[in-house]
């Protein structure tokens, strides 16, 4: 087994497989756009814009189960803080925050300003949610026009007709304020239904004979109680027994490492590196926690190839890199149940 990998090796691989690292974002950035105005005008070319130290909010509906990012287009100083929360109902009420995040701003003028969320947020497909900006005095939230007005040269149409701001604070000026939404799409655990126990009949009571003088009935004769004969029959096997395992540790050795590298380029280079005790073979499919997967396929884009190996080692450097919707991420405990 290749247990070690050298710095000249790993640049060979990186250079070898250039195309992968322009095919994947290894940018910060978040992966899986969700919701936003369509068709999207660049950030500069939206003419409605309101500052205001009163919350502004904008509603929108979900169709991803996960929220990890909002953007927002913005005009503001550099380095101006860029606050937000999120909270489930509808722009014209109290937003009771299930998540907040900070941004900071990083040119003066307009752009989009990264806000990711303090933790990712699970939320309902199809249910209204809203973003709310608690405090914009220091910096100006862009967005489309209802009326012409100040900045608001003339009438837009409506590019994200399953929301709307709140019009109530605003006087109706913004359309909707521009922004994206980004997450991912994770298995959510499902509760098994509690088996209903099945009544199971009492013993009947015996009859009480009393005393009679009529002819005693005939005793009944007993019917021979039929042998039985031994049914032949396969003994049930249990099946596969889930394993506790770390994604990105594919050589089971405890931990993801440079070793993990080592090991699926021993693989892709022909060398049959030899399967670790209690460890599935790599590029066998496996089911990992309930979904299917291939051992080896780190980011959930089959099939398994170099830039699994390019994924990894990013990850070891601290940096990010495109994971498939519902792929765990490295480093993560899982439950894999695969035939041995």
């Amino acid at each position: 087994m290749i247990r070690h990998i050298t710095a000249a090796a790993l640049v060979a691989v990186l250079i070898a497989a250039g195309w992968g690292l322009q095919s994947r974002d290894v940018t910060s950035s978040p992966l899986f756009l969700d919701q936003h105005l369509d068709p999207e005008p660049a950030c500069s070319d939206f003419n409605g814009s309101k500052s205001s130290p009163a919350p502004q909010r904008q509603e929108f509906v979900p169709t991803l189960n996960q929220l990890t990012n909002v953007q927002l287009c913005v005009s503001a100083s550099d380095g101006v803080p860029i606050s937000i929360g999120i909270c489930e109902g509808h722009a014209n009420e109290f937003c009771d925050y299930l998540a907040t995040g900070t941004g900071t701003t990083s040119v003066a003028g307009d752009e989009w300003i990264d806000v990711p969320l303090d933790a990712p947020l699970l939320v309902t497909p199809g249910t209204m949610y809203v973003i709310e900006a608690p405090n914009s005095s220091a910096w100006a939230w862009k967005g489309t026009c209802s009326m012409i007005v100040g900045s608001c040269t003339q009438v837009d149409d409506d590019l994200y007709p399953a929301g709307e701001p709140d019009g109530s604070s605003l006087g109706a000026v913004i359309l909707d304020f521009a922004f994206r939404t980004y997450g991912n799409t994770v298995a959510t655990p499902t509760a098994s239904p509690t088996p209903t126990a099945t009544p199971t009949a009492g013993p009947s009571p015996s009859p009480t004979v009393s005393p009679s003088t009529a002819s005693p009935a005939p005793t009944p004769t007993a019917s021979p109680t039929p042998s039985t004969s031994p049914t032949s029959g396969t003994t049930p096997t249990a099946g596969p027994v889930p394993s506790q395992l770390i994604w990105g540790d594919f050589d089971c050795s405890g931990a993801t490492g440079l070793e993990d590298g080592g090991y699926l380029l021993g693989a892709f280079a022909g060398l049959s590196p030899p399967t670790p005790p209690d460890c599935p073979e790599l590029f066998q499919n496996v089911t990992v926690d309930g979904f299917p997967q291939v051992w080896g396929d780190l980011d959930c884009f089959a099939p398994t190839g170099l830039v699994d190996v390019i994924d990894l080692f990013l990850h070891l450097a601290g940096l990010t890199y495109l994971r498939a919707p519902g792929c765990p991420a490295p480093d993560m405990a899982v439950s894999v149940t695969y035939s041995g």
